[in-house]
C-alpha cells in the first residue's frame, strides 16, 4: 500500500496492490484511516502488507488486519 498524488497539492489516494502479481486490487480515494481499515477488515485473507514506514499506514493496518505481517519497503525512510 502507498498513496499518490493525481495532482500536486490535491487528492492523495491509497493504492493497493498484490506483492505477487503486481497489479493493482483496489485504489482507495483518501489516505485517512478509515477506508484502508473497512477495506482490509472485508477482505480478511491478508497475510502480508507492505507499506511504508509511517506510522500512520503502520496503525491502520493493525486495525484492520490485526495479525497480518507487516513489511516496511525500502524504497521510503
Amino acid at each position: 500500500m502507498d498513496h499518490f498524488a493525481i495532482r500536486r497539492g490535491q487528492a492523495y489516494p491509497t493504492v493497493l496492490t498484490c506483492g505477487e502479481t503486481h497489479r493493482v486490487v483496489d485504489v482507495l480515494p483518501t489516505r485517512d484511516a478509515r477506508p484502508l481499515t473497512a477495506w482490509l477488515t472485508t477482505h480478511s485473507g491478508v497475510e502480508i502488507i507492505c507499506r511504508d514506514r509511517a506510522g500512520a499506514y503502520a496503525e491502520r493496518a493493525r486495525l484492520g488486519a490485526l495479525y497480518a505481517l507487516q513489511v516496511a519497503d525500502r524504497f521510503h525512510p
